[in-house]
Formats: C-alpha cells, sequence, structure tokens
C-alpha cells in the first residue's frame, strides 16, 4: 500500500493544512494587533477631544462669568443713571416755566430797576 497513491498524497496534505492553520493563526494574531492599535490611537483621539471640550467648557464658563460680571456693572450704571434723570426731573418740574418768566419780566420792566437810586445817592 505504499505505492497507493492516496497514502503519498494525505502526508503533504497534513502539512498543508497545518501551514494553513498557522497561517491563519498568524493572519488573525496580525489583525487583531492592527485593531489593538486603531482601539488605542481612538482612545488617544477621544482622550484628546474629551480634554479639548473640556477646556473649551472652561472657556465658556470663563466668558459667561466675565459677561454676567460686566451686564451687572452696566446694570449698576443704568441705576445711576436713573437715579441722575430723577434728580434732573426734579430740577426742571422746579425751575422757572417760560411764561412765568414773561411775567416776572414784565414786572421788571414796569419797575425799571436801573432809575432806583440808593439811598445815599439822593441825598447828594
Amino acid at each position: 500500500m505504499d505505492n497507493d497513491p492516496f497514502t503519498k498524497s494525505k502526508k503533504p496534505e497534513k502539512t498543508t493544512i497545518l501551514d494553513q492553520i498557522t497561517r491563519n493563526v498568524g493572519d488573525l494574531g496580525s489583525r487583531i494587533r492592527i485593531l489593538e492599535e486603531r482601539y488605542i490611537n481612538l482612545r488617544k483621539k477621544t482622550q484628546v477631544t474629551e480634554h479639548s471640550i473640556l477646556e473649551s467648557e472652561k472657556d465658556f464658563n470663563d466668558e459667561i462669568q466675565s459677561l454676567r460680571e460686566g451686564l451687572l456693572e452696566l446694570k449698576s450704571m443704568l441705576n445711576e443713571i436713573h437715579d441722575k434723570l430723577d434728580i434732573i426731573e426734579g430740577e426742571i418740574k422746579n425751575a422757572v416755566k417760560r411764561h412765568e418768566f414773561k411775567e416776572l419780566d414784565t414786572y421788571v420792566s414796569f419797575w425799571q430797576p436801573i432809575k432806583f437810586k440808593h439811598a445815599g445817592e439822593q441825598n447828594a
């Protein structure tokens, strides 16, 4: 049976199957290493992205706080302006009106205070 063609072909077939299994296992190992590297790279990118997002959030929070402080200062300034306008409004209400001024001008014109003499000037 040594001359049987089927016996001779079984030995190379067994080695071929073992070689294929070895190659497949090697290929799978390479693929796993590649996937692990990709996973590590993705994890690094995710960490960088998260860090960037956290820094952006911190910057936004600082900017929001700055805007809030600016708004509080603006509100304070507006309140001061409002108070000053109230004071000005009160002064304007107490000021002489045009018709009152004309009436006073009429009386002053009638009296003609320029022609008045002091008591000491009459004796001279």
